[in-house]
C-alpha cells in the first residue's frame, strides 16, 4: 500500500493506493502535518476510541434489552423465530464485547506510548490505516505475512 499526503491550507488529503484503487480521505491538517503520533493525534484517536466504546456499550445494552422484552410464543414457527433472533442478538453482543476488548487494548497502547506502531515490527502503522480501523495492532507488512 502506497500512501501520499497532500496538504492544503486548512486540510490534508491522504491518498492511499490499494488494490481496489485510490482511497481518498480528508482529515484535519494537524493530523497529517505534525510528527507521527504526537499529542494532538493521540488525543484525536483517544476520543475516537472512546466514542466507539460508548457505541459498543449502547449496542450491548439495546441487545440485552431486547432479550428482556421477548415474549414466549406457543406455536413452533414463533418459537423457532424467537430462538433465531436470540441467537443473532447473542452473536451481536459477543462481537461488541470483542470490540470492547480491542478498544481497551488500543487505549492502553495510547497510555503506554505504543499506539500507532506495529506490535511485532515496531514500524508505524500509518494515519490512514488508523483512521479506517483505530484498533489495529499490526502494520500492513506484518499483517500480510500472518
Amino acid at each position: 500500500m502506497i500512501c501520499y499526503i497532500i496538504t492544503f491550507i486548512k486540510i490534508a488529503r491522504v491518498i492511499t493506493q490499494d488494490r481496489d484503487g485510490p482511497l481518498i480521505m480528508v482529515l484535519p491538517k494537524y493530523i497529517a502535518l505534525k510528527p507521527y503520533m504526537n499529542a494532538q493525534q493521540l488525543s484525536h484517536f483517544s476520543n475516537k476510541l472512546l466514542a466507539l466504546k460508548e457505541s459498543a456499550f449502547c449496542q450491548i445494552h439495546n441487545e440485552q434489552k431486547s432479550f428482556a422484552e421477548h415474549t414466549e410464543r406457543s406455536d413452533k414457527t414463533g418459537r423457532a423465530q424467537d430462538e433465531e433472533e436470540t441467537r443473532i442478538a447473542r452473536r451481536i453482543v459477543e462481537q461488541e464485547i470483542k470490540k470492547l476488548h480491542e478498544i481497551d487494548a488500543a487505549l492502553k497502547r495510547i497510555h503506554s506510548g505504543d499506539y500507532g506502531y506495529c506490535l511485532i515490527s515496531g514500524e508505524p502503522i500509518g494515519i490512514a490505516q488508523l483512521l479506517i480501523h483505530p484498533t489495529t495492532e499490526y502494520c500492513t507488512t506484518v499483517k500480510t505475512t500472518m
